[in-house]
């Protein structure tokens, strides 16, 4: 399907195994047998990252029942849109674009990246890659909201703050959630404000 987009210039490729097939007669002894589609081997296909192409925008996706909140994000000037994202990766918040792009109808992750986009209206981002305690941050948030909402996730939130903290006994975790804990109070008051509260 061709959607209108370009590898940029420099970018690389990882590499998939993609399946060969020749057509053979189902029959040898007759000249106009029936053909069928033989897998003989596999090839190496190139493919690239979303975020390596650039060009047309990719036909927006809306999941069948979209997750709450949504209007805070717009509320803080981020868009939130549906792609396919690498192998793995569910979620992502592009601070630069104001863009929050998720792979899953599932709201815990939409929650997560709404945590990341409202606690750096705060505190700005400072390295590219992931920080244990912003992670944290977000899980602890999106745990929380995923609670109001009815759709706990404590297992995968556990989980998730442990590999943060690179230890799961309860006392690592623990002193984690705490050293981000007013943080995370900060992105519900975002969420909450007293005055929508009080009404």
């Amino acid at each position: 399907m061709d959607v209108a987009r370009h590898v940029r210039q420099g970018s690389k490729a990882f590499y998939i195994l993609g399946p060969v097939f020749v057509k053979k007669a189902l029959d040898y002894t007759e000249p106009d047998g029936e053909e069928v589609d033989v897998l003989v081997g596999f090839k190496a296909i190139p493919v690239f990252r979303y975020e390596d192409t650039e060009g047309a925008e990719l036909p927006a996706y809306k999941p069948r029942d979209p997750p709450p909140l949504i209007d805070v994000a717009e509320r803080f000037g981020m868009r939130v849109n549906y792609l396919r994202l690498s192998a793995g990766v569910y979620g992502m918040t592009d601070y630069e674009q104001q863009v929050i792009t998720l792979a899953t109808p599932d709201w815990t992750v939409f929650f997560h990246e709404l945590a990341h986009a409202l606690h750096r209206s705060f505190e700005p981002k400072t390295r590219h890659n992931q920080e244990p305690e912003a992670e944290a941050l977000a899980q602890l948030v999106a745990a929380t909201l995923a609670r109001i909402y009815g759709k706990p996730d404590d297992g995968f939130s556990w989980t998730y703050i442990a590999t943060q903290a690179r230890s799961a006994t309860p006392r690592e975790v623990g002193a984690l959630c705490m050293r981000v804990l007013d943080r995370a109070r900060k992105v519900l008051d975002l969420i909450y404000p007293a005055s929508a509260i009080s009404r």
